[in-house]
């Protein structure tokens, strides 16, 4: 019989995980000292797998009744939609941070060299021009 919980937050905290570290701390060490300290470890070890094992059978199969009040916000959007959104936040962080790195560096330093002494201008637009047109690739492929 399966319990039926309210919402998964209230669930009952278990001391699975550490009956687990303890079982193959006790494995290993048993290895090193002596063999039948070993076994305890493993048996620990297996009994608490199986535990683990019944857990998530039983939770997999329970009845979680979400209150109305409480959804999530997003539910409307699909979750690849989503995904790519923070994937594309993450990239705004990524780069915004290396932006601004650069400019407090090229504005802290007393002499900064000229680009055209350092890089071709030319492969530099060129590679510019290939990097915009690939993201409006990507722009028409969410419209579609």
């Amino acid at each position: 019989m399966t319990e039926n919980y309210e919402r998964p937050e209230e669930r009952k905290s278990s001391f699975t995980p550490l009956l687990l570290a303890i079982g193959v701390a006790l494995f290993f060490l048993g290895l090193a000292i002596n063999f039948p300290l070993a076994m305890g470890g493993l048996a620990i070890s297996a009994f608490t797998l199986l535990k683990i094992f019944k857990d998530n059978v039983e939770e997999k199969f329970a009845d979680f009744k979400e209150s109305l009040e409480e959804r999530w916000p997003l539910e409307f959007l699909k979750k690849e939609k989503l995904g790519v959104w923070v994937f594309l936040m993450s990239e705004i962080l990524i780069f915004g941070s290396l932006i601004v790195a650069y400019a407090y560096v090229r504005l802290s330093s007393s002499s900064w060299p000229i680009a055209s002494q350092i890089h071709d201008v030319t492969i530099g637009m060129v590679n510019t021009i290939i990097l915009l047109t690939s993201s409006l690739a990507i722009v028409y492929g969410f419209t579609l």
